[in-house]
């Protein structure tokens, strides 16, 4: 049976890149903290921005839950 109606293109480009999924740089350490906390003036330790980034999360997941009660 043949198909009929209106069909689209194609959803996406051929060769196109596809760096909004993965970072060109492949650095995936630098997703992991907030930006302000990679600033090489503030010299954090890797465990200072683990804490802060830990607190950051706290508070931003009590924001949301406040947010919808």
């Amino acid at each position: 049976m043949a198909r009929t109606g209106s069909f689209a293109g194609p959803s996406e480009g051929y060769a196109e890149p596809l760096s909004y999924i993965h970072p060109k740089d492949n650095d995936f350490a630098k997703a992991k903290y907030h930006p302000d906390l990679l600033d090489p003036k503030l010299k954090l330790t890797d465990e200072e921005r683990d804490r802060l980034q830990a607190e950051i999360d706290e508070l931003f997941s009590a924001a949301k839950l406040t947010e919808s009660l």
